[in-house]
């Protein structure tokens, strides 16, 4: 990776761009975000912060914070994964949740998603089960990562 990473919190200007990488990220979602919705988590407290690779959006999430972190919406445009961007995205939002002295970060992910082999690499460990979570038949594994 020779090109220059950044990371910068997002705003509703950045939407459109959070909404067409999540389209593109090559996984089925539950539902996918719209700028009511964004707009409506914002509003709510939600933090979205971009990956840049050069000056282009790569990925995006979502974080709210308190005593303890929820990361949301994590997705990287699928021409940059399995290149070692999102592991670069994670590990800076566990900085900036340490820096805020948050001591847990929470990741609902959809049962049996090969999301979990990457979070387990990152240090996430499967903490509990959450019947329909994401709607009717849609139960998410629920991660933990001590900060």
């Amino acid at each position: 990776m020779k090109e220059k990473i950044s990371f910068k919190i997002l705003t509703a200007s950045d939407f459109k761009d959070m909404i067409r990488i999540q389209k593109n990220d090559g996984w089925m979602h539950v539902y996918y975000l719209d700028a009511n919705r964004l707009k409506e988590l914002s509003l709510r407290g939600e933090v979205f912060y971009g990956m840049y690779l050069d000056k282009t959006i790569i990925g995006f999430a979502g974080i709210d914070a308190e005593i303890r972190a929820n990361l949301h919406f994590l997705s990287i445009d699928k021409d940059y994964q399995k290149k070692g961007y999102g592991t670069l995205f994670v590990k800076d939002l566990v900085k900036k949740m340490k820096a805020k002295k948050i001591k847990q970060m929470f990741f609902y992910v959809e049962e049996d998603s090969p999301h979990t082999v990457f979070l387990s690499q990152l240090g996430f460990a499967k903490v509990g089960f959450y019947k329909n979570r994401f709607g009717d038949g849609w139960d998410a594994d629920i991660f933990e990562l001590k900060i």
